[in-house]
């Protein structure tokens, strides 16, 4: 179950945003929604003397890292995109600036040092970056915020801030037990409380320590964004622990420089006493080597070093949070647990972009072994490099290679199958993004609404069910992923000639300029695949003519009106030479085969007016090669069965 609270600053009060309301026979209060999941608002006001009012709330996404509103401590620069095809208005309330993005358009916005509350009139996508070519995270959208984080530190030197999303939010800072004549500092053994105030702008709290703050807990009484500076140049958003898993794949990332990927150190913190955490290592044609910690208390930590070369199988009894280091330049990053995995992914172009690499970037994908033919990258099969089995977990490592860092889809044929995506920046890794569902509460089965986000059947798995929703699949064992999903465009390129094709929803044609020395158009349609998904088909000249042979073509069409005193030899002598030049540069097309022969036809007319006269030995010979070369070019573009 999920608390709604405030989703604009600027809506009126007492105000809720949504298709249909209806009371459940448990007296619940229900809101359900076919629009974007950030779409659903409610004032706090509406809220006041109904204490323990609960909304339960579905839509056609689960909750993810997508969303329309991002409340973000700090990150010097963000990076902001969005699977819209049309603009979608970004508004930044604590600065009161304006941008647009588009599912082709990212924005790269600075913030420095300060609070940013990004609120938008569609889903997007938000990651943070703590300095212009350093780690990047994905950033939470305000629907997924908890009350409940613990901290995640990566090394001493910890900064912890906390960020409120406009409402008068009071916040606990407890540190871990500090037994016997304790000698740590007061900011890590003395307990902080604090109230973010609704009246100040954009506020925030920033608790500084130069140690380890990992295991403290921070409690709220409303949602809050909490983000921890991890030293060096890192930081991280942390999840509340709602969403934490207790299933992971501990990827390999060899592809980078391994003068500075050495090893990988992993850290963990567990949410509850008596966690068991096992780790299985494995690598082609070696023994697998097999690490157990037993964490006792709730904020328990431990850290373990791995080599680089081997992927894992994590698994706990109870959930954890697992951060991966690389060794060599401190990348850091949470690693998202399999139950979060999502079917559908956004790749934006600006993630990778720094003067410091020279090498392309790359994919580390981590599919069930039996769903890796159904992975997709708009629209078309992947270009595998390499697929490695992780022994014998069922599960295995995808290594793609990207030629430039351009905009890109990734999603599986199935809306039901899940994977999980790394960028690999070579001097940092981000993973792409995940669910961010409630998949540590308590599970109680609930009849499934297709897309929902929640554990219908409480089997710790999450939308896994293909359902046919007008049959009896759906029941109360079911657990459906969405039915419905929105079809995606043809994203914008440049192709190989240098044309800019724009953006284009599927079964439409985009059209443009020919390129230069033709006229006309060129167009290129955006094919339907598997309903739900566009291709393109690729560019079609056949409306492109040689500028050259629309030259002759107006010398015919004067030389027929008896305005031109051009001889009819020099005229085919012409047309032979710029027919031959074309073919010779592969750039003969359907519309230039189309326009010689229209010529010729204007010649047949012309010879044919002049039929007292006859031809000259010349032009028959010229004719006679023109004839040969369309009887090639017939055969050429239509070819006989």
């Amino acid at each position: 179950m999920l608390f709604l609270f405030p989703v604009f600053n600027d809506i009126e009060d007492r105000s809720i945003i949504f298709n249909e309301s209806y009371s459940s026979e448990n007296g619940d209060v229900v809101i359900s929604t076919n629009t974007s999941k950030a779409l659903v608002s409610i004032r706090m006001l509406l809220l006041n003397g109904t204490t323990g009012l609960v909304l339960r709330y579905y839509s056609e996404a689960s909750p993810d890292n997508k969303g329309n509103r991002f409340v973000i401590p700090d990150g010097d620069i963000l990076v902001v995109s969005t699977y819209n095809s049309q603009n979608v208005t970004v508004h930044n309330y604590c600065d009161s600036s304006d941008f647009n993005v588009s599912i082709d358009t990212s924005y790269v916005l600075a913030i420095g040092n300060n609070v940013a509350d990004l609120q938008a009139n569609g889903d997007i996508i938000v990651y943070k970056q703590s300095f212009e070519y350093f780690p990047i995270c994905a950033v939470m959208p305000f629907d997924v915020l908890g009350t409940k984080y613990i901290i995640l530190s990566a090394n001493r030197g910890a900064r912890i801030t906390v960020t409120g999303v406009g409402i008068t939010t009071i916040v606990n800072l407890t540190f871990p037990e500090c037994p016997g004549n304790c000698s740590l500092p007061s900011c890590a053994r003395r307990d902080v409380s604090f109230q973010l105030d609704q009246q100040m702008k954009c506020h925030r709290h920033i608790h500084s320590c130069q140690l380890d703050l990992t295991g403290s807990i921070i409690t709220s009484d409303f949602p809050v964004s909490v983000m921890v500076a991890t030293g060096g140049l890192g930081s991280l958003i942390l999840p509340p622990v709602n969403t934490w898993g207790r299933k992971f794949i501990i990827a390999s990332f060899p592809a980078g420089d391994q003068l500075y990927r050495r090893t990988t150190i992993l850290k963990m913190v567990s949410k509850v006493a008596n966690t068991n955490v096992t780790i299985r290592c494995y690598r082609p044609n070696a023994t697998l080597v097999k690490y157990d910690f037993y964490l006792n208390e709730s904020g328990d930590h431990i850290n373990q070093s791995i080599s680089i070369d081997r992927n894992c199988l994590m698994q706990s009894n109870k959930p954890v949070l697992p951060m991966q280091i690389l060794t060599g330049y401190g990348d850091k990053f949470i690693i998202p647990p399999v139950e979060q995995y999502s079917s559908d992914y956004l790749l934006p172009p600006d993630l990778c972009k720094s003067p410091y690499s020279t090498r392309l970037y790359s994919l580390v994908i981590i599919s069930e072994t039996k769903y890796i033919d159904g992975l997709r990258m708009d629209g078309m099969f992947m270009s595998i490099l390499q697929i490695q089995k992780i022994g014998k977990t069922g599960y295995s490592r995808v290594f793609v290679d990207l030629i430039v860092p351009t905009l890109h889809r990734l999603h599986h044929i199935e809306p039901n199958i899940v994977f999980g995506v790394f960028v690999d920046c070579e001097m940092y890794v981000i993973p792409l993004g995940m669910r961010m569902a409630s998949i540590d509460e308590k599970c109680k089965p609930t009849l499934s609404i297709p897309g929902d986000g929640l554990d219908n059947d409480c089997d710790e798995l999450i939308d896994e069910d293909k359902c046919d929703t007008n049959s009896a699949d759906v029941n109360s064992n079911s657990d459906c992923a969405a039915t419905s999903q929105v079809i995606l465009p043809c994203l914008g390129y440049i192709d190989t000639n240098g044309v800019v094709w724009k953006t284009t929803m599927p079964n439409n044609y985009d059209y443009q300029t020919c390129l230069k020395g033709s006229t006309g158009q060129t167009s290129n349609l955006c094919e339907l695949k598997e309903g739900r998904y566009g291709v393109w088909k690729g560019p079609d000249t056949s409306f492109c003519v040689s500028e050259a042979l629309s030259i002759i073509a107006a010398k015919l069409h004067l030389t027929l009106n008896g305005t031109s005193n051009i001889k009819l030899a020099d005229v085919l002598n012409e047309t032979l030479g710029v027919t031959n030049k074309l073919i010779s540069k592969d750039n003969f097309n359907a519309g230039n085969l189309k326009s010689v022969i229209d010529s010729l036809d204007l010649v047949v007319t012309i010879i044919e007016e002049r039929s007292s006269l006859g031809t000259t030995k010349l032009e028959r010979e010229v004719l006679y090669h023109l004839l040969q070369i369309i009887e090639y070019l017939d055969l050429l573009f239509c070819p006989l069965s």
